[in-house]
Order: structure tokens, then C-alpha cells, then sequence
């Protein structure tokens, strides 16, 4: 809880110390995604990386980056039912460099997707006591990702679950 609200704190006061550099975002999405698949295998879920078809690179904080990609796939592998899926994409639209991390876990209910960014937001504060976190990742993902002139959105079903697409 103190390091999220330290790490807000900078981002709110424009003191985010972004070190920009030249980074392959396939190859960050990767390892992040080699590093989660032990919490994904004992929770029982299938992670699946699917990287995209030439070297995307961007101008970034690669740290900063593989946070906000941690955070998203952290919720994706805890919010998802044993044997679901977890499927993370990685390419290019355009101009745009995309992260999109999808799962077939509970999803969120329509009412509740324009407060998910908000800072404490918790959809279901009874399954979040029992879950743990403390409803910063989400806030800390989109302020990182605006920090690299970037933006972040979410689409879910209830019941289906959620797709995050970070550009």
C-alpha cells in the first residue's frame, strides 16, 4: 500500500523519473508473461502469449512498462476460475503499439466500469477483503500508461470476463 501510494504521489506531483529508452515491447511482454506463469499454473489457468508478427518497439521506462503489465495480468490470473484462460496479445494498429491482455475470469459489471481507474475503487469489497490488494493497481496502470502519452481501456462482460488493451 505504501509503495502504490508513493508511486502515485510522483506520478501526481510530475515526478515520474521516466528513464525513455528504446525497448522491443514483445520481448518485455514475454518475459513479464514467463514470470506470471507459475502464479497462472497454480491457480490452474491457462496463460497463453501471442506476440505479434515484427519487433514493436517504443520509446520507454521499461520498469514503468512492465508494472502496468504485471498489474493488468495480476488481476487477469486473480479474478479468473480455475482451468480458465488468460491470453495475452502483443502488435501494431496503425501508429499504435498495443498490449491486450484478455481472461475468462468473472468479469465486471456494466455499472461499474467508468469508476475502475478511480484510486480505491473496488468493485466487490467482500470478495476484495478476501482476494487482498488495495485498489490502486488500476490507477497506477492508467497514470503510467498517460505518462507515456499512451491510454488504457477496459471491456467486460459480466459472468464472460474482462479484456484490457493498453496503447
Amino acid at each position: 500500500l505504501v509503495r502504490d501510494l508513493l508511486v502515485l504521489s510522483q506520478l501526481d506531483h510530475a515526478n515520474t523519473g521516466l528513464k525513455h529508452v528504446e525497448l522491443d515491447i514483445s520481448e518485455l511482454v514475454s518475459d513479464t508473461v514467463n514470470t506470471m506463469r507459475i502464479e497462472a499454473k497454480n491457480r490452474q489457468l491457462t496463460l497463453t502469449y501471442v506476440p505479434g508478427s515484427s519487433t514493436e518497439t517504443i520509446m520507454a521506462d521499461p520498469d514503468r512498462i512492465r508494472q502496468v503489465i504485471v498489474n493488468i495480468l495480476s488481476n487477469a490470473i486473480k479474478y479468473t476460475p480455475a482451468h480458465g484462460n488468460v491470453t495475452v496479445l502483443c502488435g501494431q494498429q496503425k501508429n499504435n503499439v498495443y498490449v491486450q491482455i484478455s481472461d475468462t475470469g468473472i468479469g465486471i459489471p456494466e455499472k461499474d466500469l467508468p469508476m475502475l481507474f478511480e484510486r480505491f475503487y473496488r468493485v466487490d469489497k467482500a470478495r476484495s477483503r478476501e482476494m487482498g490488494g488495495t485498489g490502486l493497481g488500476l490507477a497506477i496502470a492508467k497514470e503510467m500508461v498517460e505518462a507515456h502519452n499512451g491510454s488504457i481501456a477496459i471491456d467486460s462482460e459480466y459472468g464472460k470476463g474482462t479484456t484490457v488493451t493498453i496503447y
